[in-house]
């Protein structure tokens, strides 16, 4: 079976990375690096979560964010969500390009939170 490997940012809280999405960017690449499943499975899995809170969040409204940023992200977590699910079918030969788009996506919006602090 799989031995779970935890990536490094994933130990730094939920709060941590909520607001350094650039972290679970970073732990994506190191998992796809080294070429081991466990370890890509645990990041993806912890960047789906995070895109799942952020889109709980943008459904609550009670943000100070326009509605149509809201919605934006609410695409992209919806985006993260069903593509994640393709790679988790063929770990075996993930598609680089996928990773890279979430990794693309991750450190954008990593950016426009610290443009918003």
């Amino acid at each position: 079976g799989l031995e779970v490997v935890a990536m490094p940012n994933a130990l730094k809280g939920i709060e941590y990375l909520y607001l350094h999405p650039e972290a679970r960017a970073q732990d994506l690449m190191d998992a796809f690096k080294r070429k081991d499943n466990a370890s890509l499975v645990k990041a993806l899995d912890n960047n789906q979560k995070m895109w799942l809170m952020i889109k709980t969040l943008m459904k609550d409204g009670k943000t100070h964010l326009s509605e149509d940023v809201r919605n934006n992200l609410i695409k992209l977590a919806d985006y993260v969500s069903v593509n994640t699910i393709k790679l988790g079918q063929n770990l075996d030969e993930p598609d680089e390009k996928m990773l890279n788009s979430f990794v693309s996506i991750n450190k954008h919006i990593s950016e426009g939170l610290i443009g918003h602090r």
